[in-house]
């Protein structure tokens, strides 16, 4: 962190940046608003590096758990779709 004119000045750290990049991935994959994505980000100031702003482990976590989420989801779906896949097939014959 650095002062310039009394404002408080921080960098990103490659963590924050690539959580950036999953977001932006996720939307697409979703088809939901990065906005919101973004506005769930919480950051805090890194310790052994001053002014440089990271991802708070309670947000790594909740991120974590809705990407397992999003996963069980998916292959529930996947599962469902094979299952009818099989039956349908097995009426035709």
């Amino acid at each position: 962190m650095s002062k310039e004119n009394n404002r408080k000045i921080y960098a990103l750290s490659d963590d924050f940046i690539s959580q950036l990049q999953k977001l932006v991935s996720l939307c697409a994959l979703t088809g939901t608003n990065v906005v919101d994505h973004v506005r769930q980000l919480r950051l805090e100031e890194k310790t052994d590096k001053p002014g440089m702003l990271m991802l708070t482990p309670e947000y790594v976590e909740y991120h974590n758990n809705v990407i397992t989420k999003l996963s069980d989801e998916a292959d529930k779906l996947i599962a469902e779709q094979t299952k009818t896949l099989f039956v349908g097939d097995t009426e035709t014959n």
